[in-house]
């Protein structure tokens, strides 16, 4: 270390212990290495990046970065040896004892880099290293501390009515890092807690708050706990944390996990290695953990299946499928009889939770493919055609004294032919055409009427009930038995 310093050199030519020779050049070589490498000699330091963007309690967005060069220029790559190098330490200036968070950093490959080093309000830093090695930057900006929020300690199950506590761990908005301090000065956390209200699928049930509950900061933690809160209901909720400063000047918002409430949660399956039923959907699973909305997804199709009788006798976890997918793990109960039920309405809308889009489902090992909606349309295409044929009606005429029964309302090919089409006085519907799905049962009142000498047993009709344009006002010759 003294001669990287360039301080043995020194002591070298003082004390004169080799009649003025001093060494200009002294190789290393590390335990394990088969191989000796050149020690370089400090002879300038550069703060090449300079500390800014500084916040009191959090750390610096832009840290410093510190770079030794060699009397050649060069960057020196390595102080000290690989398990032991040189270390960076930062103070204030006309301040030396007072300790920064985050201020010791290694020298290594070839700079120093600071991670977490945050300053007070309104100083100037110097930068300095063992053997008087000093570089000072100039004056840093320090503003005001900006707080967010991040749940630690998360509850994912809990009994209908059973005492739970969240906690809230503070940390710097922009760099997302812990502050250095839970709370400062002479302020305390409060808090407000209230059930978080999802898009859709909401579960009836409130948030118990009573006069036990508590807001405790832990100093030790650096952390915020607020105790004895209860969920009267089932099914998954999701809460809505808010911590204040006692002086109005921070705030802090955070939306808690997904918390599935049971009536026991002895019997609820928490390992997803044991669950047999899963759902495939569409979604960006990336996206939607990014934006803090797949913990909202989760709770959104918990509740969807609870919504449809589906029996869930666990927790729900969201895994990402592909690229392009998300697969929903979970168990349901084999016995009751209404999955069946559930399962068919799953089917039939595969878009009910919104980011989602269910592709494939299984429950209990069993497999379903959710239809195709281009198949749909081209099924509904299909039947709209259908209902542009003639209808086929059934007339009931009395005949003297006795009642006809009921014309067919389906006519077999055979004797369709024989019987009607040798009695036609205008065009007809294709036969072979028909089917009993083209058939629509209508029914009238019975009438009467003289029935013509030449053809006593066909009525001639010139209004037809449905019938397609082209053949609206063209008659047709219905056969009568």
């Amino acid at each position: 270390n003294r001669y990287q310093a360039g301080e043995l050199q020194v002591l070298w030519g003082i004390l004169n212990i080799t009649n003025g020779i001093i060494t200009s050049n002294l190789t290393v070589q590390e335990p394990f290495q088969d191989f000796q490498v050149d020690l370089s000699v400090i002879a300038q330091l550069v703060l090449v990046t300079p500390p800014s963007d500084c916040r009191q309690q959090s750390p610096c967005t832009i840290q410093p970065v510190l770079i030794a060069y060699d009397v050649q220029g060069n960057v020196i790559q390595k102080l000290g040896s690989n398990d032991q190098p040189w270390q960076v330490q930062a103070t204030l200036v006309y301040q030396p004892n007072v300790v920064l968070s985050g201020g010791i950093a290694n020298y290594t490959n070839g700079q120093t880099q600071f991670t977490q080093l945050s300053l007070p309000y309104g100083v100037n830093g110097s930068f300095f290293m063992a053997m008087n090695l000093t570089v000072q930057s100039g004056n840093i900006s320090v503003g005001p501390a900006q707080p967010a929020g991040q749940q630690i300690n998360n509850i994912y199950l809990v009994n209908s009515n059973e005492s739970f506590s969240v906690s809230v761990k503070p940390i710097d908005s922009v760099t997302q890092l812990p502050l250095g301090h839970v709370q400062w000065g002479t302020w305390r956390w409060t808090s407000n807690v209230t059930l978080y209200t999802l898009p859709s699928f909401n579960r009836q049930g409130f948030l118990v708050t009573n006069g036990s509950s508590r807001t405790n900061a832990n100093l030790t933690a650096v952390a915020v706990t607020i105790t004895n809160l209860r969920i009267n209901g089932t099914g998954m909720f999701m809460l809505n944390i808010c911590l204040s400063s006692s002086n109005n000047q921070y705030n802090i918002m955070v939306l808690s996990s997904a918390i599935l409430v049971a009536n026991d949660k002895s019997i609820i399956a928490t390992d997803p290695q044991g669950f047999s039923s899963n759902i495939t959907s569409q979604g960006n699973f990336d996206a939607l953990n990014a934006s803090n909305q797949l913990e909202i997804t989760r709770a959104l199709l918990y509740n969807y299946l609870l919504s449809i009788g589906m029996p869930l006798i666990s927790d729900m976890i969201l895994v990402k499928g592909g690229s392009s997918t998300i697969v929903a793990l979970f168990e349901v109960d084999p016995l009751p009889s209404n999955v069946a039920t559930a399962v068919s309405t799953l089917l039939s809308n595969p878009n009910a939770v919104s980011s989602l889009t269910f592709v494939s489902v299984n429950i209990n090992t069993r497999s379903y493919s959710v239809p195709d909606s281009s198949s749909n349309n081209t099924n509904s295409s299909g039947d709209s055609g259908s209902n542009n044929l003639p209808i086929i009606l059934e007339v009931t005429i009395p005949v003297g004294t006795a009642l006809v029964a009921a014309i067919a309302a389906i006519i077999a090919y055979v004797v369709y032919t024989k019987f009607a089409a040798a009695n036609s006085v205008a065009p007809m519907a294709n036969a072979a055409s028909l089917s009993t799905s083209n058939v629509e049962l209508i029914q009238h009142q019975p009438f009467s009427f003289t029935a013509s000498s030449a053809h006593p047993l066909n009525v001639h009709v010139t209004t037809l009930f449905n019938p397609s344009p082209s053949t609206a006002t063209q008659p047709y010759l219905i056969p009568i038995q």
